[in-house]
């Protein structure tokens, strides 16, 4: 999935060295971790066919790609993560 908003605003986003912090469930290898989670992502395409849980490798592909590197994964309630990026140093 294409993450249009997100890519055109990184730069605003992650001024200086505040860290990018990106909350809620996400699949890993194209897979869903629960069936709750498939089931919350058919809600949200049912909603907006551009919505959508989504991977987290694609999502640490574009934080990567505007110069940010995952500091932590935090495994969250209800089956979400909290992942929090950072600035590579240059």
């Amino acid at each position: 999935m294409l993450f249009n908003s997100e890519r055109n605003n990184h730069q605003t986003v992650t001024t200086g060295s505040t860290p990018l912090c990106i909350y809620g469930p996400f699949n890993f290898y194209g897979e869903f971790t629960s069936a709750s989670n498939a089931q919350f992502d058919l809600w949200l395409k049912g909603r907006d066919k551009n919505s959508g849980i989504r991977d987290f490798e694609a999502v640490n592909t574009l934080a990567t790609s505007a110069g940010l590197s995952l500091l932590t994964d935090h495994t969250m309630p209800a089956n979400n993560r909290l992942l929090v990026f950072v600035k590579n140093n240059q």
